[in-house]
């Protein structure tokens, strides 16, 4: 149960540090934001249906969206360190991000008919 709340606390938090010191230029932030907008989103449409008796399952582009995150968030903390990493961090968060939207909206998708009430 407290496994998938973990890996959003990591991201989170990991984006805000990264954030604040400065390791994230303001281009960075636009996947940096989208990554915490969905993070905190899906889980409160999950509770939300919940309250419905509506699960939404993970799927395993999900999962492999919390990988790249994880990846990408690794390599922007190594950029300081290895030089000539800046553009692989820059291509790996941005990847990150448009993961995290993809999934976003599958997951918007799948539920939209509970939220607009057409559940014909």
């Amino acid at each position: 149960m407290l496994d998938p709340i973990a890996d959003k606390l990591l991201v989170g938090i990991l984006i805000a540090a990264l954030a604040r010191d400065g390791s994230l230029s303001a281009l960075d932030m636009i996947p940096a934001v989208a990554i915490l907008f969905r993070e905190f989103f899906i889980p409160g449409l999950r509770e939300f249906l919940g309250n419905a008796a509506v699960v939404l399952p993970v799927s395993k582009l999900a999962k492999w969206k919390t990988t790249v995150q994880l990846v990408a968030l690794a390599i922007v903390l190594v950029e300081p360190i290895v030089p000539g990493t800046g553009l692989v961090s820059d291509i790996a968060l941005w990847a990150a991000g448009i993961l995290t939207l993809w999934t976003g909206w599958q997951y918007l998708a799948a539920s939209w008919p509970h939220l607009s009430g057409d559940t014909k």
